[in-house]
């Protein structure tokens, strides 16, 4: 799917393990309500613009490399159990 932009897959709570690479690559990603891993280093999320993560069950703090996501527009980790600073 060579074309395609944006991916939905939230809602679906049988999801799970590791985000596999060529998703990281979308500018739109929607995870929501699934229980997929994102990597802590950033490198192959330089493109996304839009990533949707609210009820994803992320607790603690948001990666500081997560600040290097320079193409970042639009962020929802709502419903979480995130601490600190934003």
């Amino acid at each position: 799917l060579p074309n395609l932009t944006k991916l939905n897959l939230s809602n679906n709570p049988g999801l799970s393990g590791p985000v596999p690479p060529a998703l990281l690559l979308l500018p739109h990603l929607s995870l929501s309500g699934c229980k997929l891993c994102l990597p802590e280093e950033v490198d192959g999320l330089q493109g996304v613009a839009s990533l949707r993560l609210a009820r994803q069950g992320l607790v603690g703090r948001l990666p500081d490399t997560w600040t290097r996501l320079l193409a970042l527009t639009e962020l929802d980790v709502s419903h979480n159990q995130l601490e600190g600073p934003v």
